[in-house]
């Protein structure tokens, strides 16, 4: 299954030319950090900034339903609901403020749980009682998975996907489903956002504190402040 997930670089390049000056007027040295210092600062800290929200990317699966075209990435059980990590193809429990990685299942390519190898399961596309097609962990039966509570292992239930209503699809559409909303900001805000003037670039308002501080923290530990 495809890794999901968008990142963008924000090159940005700050140059300034210091006014010319004659050798006979030597200019005193000012007990403040040049504008220069000052610049390169912040634009070292944007840089990093935007190399922190490039990391910020979809770590887990979605899946397409071949039937009904639908897209989703929950993985519903009788009791909890669940992604799929793309890199190791465990399935995490998603519950608010508490995020579990369940230790022995495994999801192949081709949609089947196996633990050690063998079969225990399938996570597949199923329509739950609001005819919704949405993702479901079932036996290999077909019933619907729960998830122990404490010890977390799987085990079989008498219930069906279609007993079941409200069923999740998205989890960017569930807000307590995953704890860093930031991996569910696409960027496309109905209001642009508010920006200043900094070194020649446009910066976002919210950032520019950050990156103050950041900035003559450095100069204060170098005793350039």
């Amino acid at each position: 299954m495809p890794a999901h997930g968008s990142s963008k670089s924000f090159p940005h390049r700050c140059v300034l030319t210091p006014p010319a000056r004659s050798a006979s007027a030597a200019r005193p040295k000012s007990p403040h950090p040049p504008r220069r210092v000052l610049c390169v600062a912040l634009m070292a800290a944007l840089s990093a900034s935007a190399g922190a929200a490039q990391a910020q990317v979809r770590f887990w699966d979605t899946l397409t339903d071949g039937v009904s075209g639908t897209v989703c990435d929950v993985v519903n059980t009788e009791n909890a609901q669940l992604l799929i990590r793309t890199d190791t193809g465990q399935l995490q429990i998603l519950n608010a403020g508490r995020d579990v990685i369940l230790a022995d299942p495994v999801v192949t390519a081709e949609g089947d749980v196996v633990i050690n190898g063998e079969p225990v399961g399938f996570i597949d596309f199923q329509s739950d009682a609001d005819g919704n097609r949405v993702v479901w962990w079932t036996s290999l039966l077909g019933q619907v998975v729960r998830i122990d509570d404490f010890s977390g292992e799987p085990s079989s239930t008498t219930r069906l996907p279609g007993d079941f209503r409200n069923a999740p699809c998205d989890i960017c559409e569930v807000e307590e489903l995953l704890d860093d909303a930031s991996f569910c900001d696409d960027g496309n805000s109905d209001e642009p956002p508010i920006t200043v003037r900094l070194c020649g670039r446009n910066v976002v308002v919210s950032m520019v504190g950050s990156l103050m501080m950041l900035s003559f923290a450095a100069l204060w530990r170098r005793g350039e402040l």
